[in-house]
């Protein structure tokens, strides 16, 4: 009986999250760039092992691969096995590091707040938005990124609280680790230089902490970057120029209004986090900032990380206009501060409404979650679905709902089938049909060669009704994809 008294309302939830995950696995597509970063992964891999050229490094250089070498090691385990599992094995990699920093996510509010229900309210509005659960399984870059930034963050209150150096190392090695993915991640070290100083107890001890901490993150950076061992210091400036000034061929479609690849208004970033975190977590979130800046000390490691992780990064946006993919993906990493003011608002509640509050908080966020699923990559908030036009965001910009598309087609056919997709999703996503079911698919170049269409919206695409459509997936307001069957 002793084992169920440790069991607490944290572990059930985590538990049943990650049962929630392991269902969802297999639901999920493989996006536009999975098999790109998988190819990085194997490049690097097998230049360090000796048995890749320089140049072909250098073609894939600059995307820090540590998520995919790590990846692609565990992948010889199967090495054998057909794609399919090779692809999840991948999704279910990263969802396990989301899992972890789930629970590193928790560990961090639980002392601060001093409340296990405002830890675990807040703890669920970290996990469970729609596009963030959707990105835990595909998004090796964005969401992994996330995730050791969330590490990092743990590791350094864990330092700050116990002064064991341990936990500082672990600290600079994940970030350095984290600024392969994102040269963003200089953002989460700035917060934690600036955590050291109001936590260190003398000057020299202040200046001994940070210098330590610079020094291995920056070492650790170039252990795990193979491309900077080639020309440290002309790799270092190529890679931060490609990073300022990151390349986008295709416009992207926000509000209506179809914006040129490198030229974001500055309200670009602030419009689709409005309708991309849920309505009461905004809310809640808001509440909290103000709540955070006139009671909680400015002293404070905790809110002094939160408050820059939050606000240099938006200021960096507005002032330098950095190209940012389609929806906020590449500022996704903001959903840590979010989360985090979150636990905030509920504490300025007061006693009275705290636990109403974050009873509602909590239910809210699962019920969000699960009304979205599987298709939470195309999640827009509740404000979008009321008040916004249809069809003016960039929607399903990753193809995943090719999945279900060819899903559909394979099952209503026994023979051979003949498609034809406006992007590449659709042969991608193939990849993850039962093996008798692939082989049925033959992808052909042009429409006139097809015996289906597979139309996926991107930047307001619309069908005439006037085609054969047999099949159309629309989870709220705007439609995913079209099959047309050819007469």
């Amino acid at each position: 009986m002793k084992i169920f008294e440790k069991v607490t309302p944290f572990s059930v939830f985590i538990i049943l999250f990650s049962i929630f995950g392991l269902v969802f696995l297999f639901q999920y597509g493989v996006p536009l760039d999975e098999l790109t970063q998988r190819y990085i992964g194997i490049i690097n891999s097998t230049f360090i092992s000796g048995t890749t050229d320089v140049k072909t490094l250098e073609e894939h250089g600059y995307f820090g691969p540590i998520f995919e070498s790590l990846t692609y090691l565990l992948e010889q385990i199967i090495y054998n096995s057909d794609m399919y599992y090779k692809i999840l094995l991948r999704h279910f990699i990263l969802f396990f590091f989301f899992v972890l920093s789930v629970i590193a996510f928790y560990r961090i509010c639980l002392p601060v707040f001093n409340s296990r229900a405002v830890a675990l309210a807040t703890t669920m509005v970290y996990s469970l938005n729609p596009i963030v659960f959707a990105h835990s399984f595909y998004n090796s870059k964005d969401t992994f990124f996330m995730c050791l930034l969330v590490y990092v963050f743990y590791f350094t209150m864990q330092f700050i609280a116990k002064r064991k150096y341990k936990y500082l190392i672990l600290a600079s090695v994940l970030l350095g680790m984290a600024c392969t993915i994102r040269i963003s991640g200089m953002f989460m070290a700035i917060a934690v230089v600036a955590s050291l100083i109001l936590s260190g107890n003398t000057s020299g001890l202040k200046l001994r902490n940070i210098i330590l901490f610079g020094f291995i993150a920056f070492i650790s950076y170039f252990i795990f970057f193979p491309y900077l061992w080639l020309h440290p210091r002309e790799s270092l400036q190529n890679l931060i120029h490609y990073s300022a000034n990151n390349p986008w061929p295709w416009n992207t479609l926000a509000a209506g209004q179809e914006i040129i690849a490198g030229d974001l208004p500055w309200w670009y970033l602030f419009v689709w986090m409005s309708v991309g975190i849920p309505v009461l977590v905004l809310m809640v979130s808001m509440i909290g900032t103000l709540f955070s800046i006139k009671k909680v000390n400015y002293r404070e490691p905790f809110w002094m990380i939160t408050t820059i992780l939050f606000v240099l990064p938006i200021l960096y946006f507005v002032l330098g206009r950095p190209t940012i993919y389609n929806g906020w993906r590449h500022m996704q990493f903001l959903h840590i501060p979010v989360s985090l003011f979150c636990g905030y608002g509920l504490l300025a509640m007061g006693k009275k409404l705290e636990k109403i509050a974050t009873l509602l908080l909590g239910t809210y966020s699962i019920f969000v979650l699960c009304i979205w699923q599987p298709y939470g990559y195309a999640y827009f908030n509740e404000g979008y679905s009321v008040f916004g036009k249809p069809n003016t965001f960039d929607q399903d910009y990753w193809g995943l709902s090719a999945l279900p598309a060819l899903k559909h087609i394979s099952n209503q056919n026994s023979g051979q089938i003949k498609i034809w997709c406006n992007t590449e999703s659709a042969e991608q996503n193939a990849l993850l049909l039962p093996h008798a079911k692939r082989n049925q698919l033959e992808f052909v170049k042009t429409s006139n060669d097809a015996d289906y269409l597979i139309w996926m919206q991107r930047n307001g695409l619309h069908v005439d009704s006037k085609q054969n459509i047999i099949y159309s997936l629309k989870p709220a307001k705007d439609t995913l994809v079209w099959v047309v069957k050819k007469n």
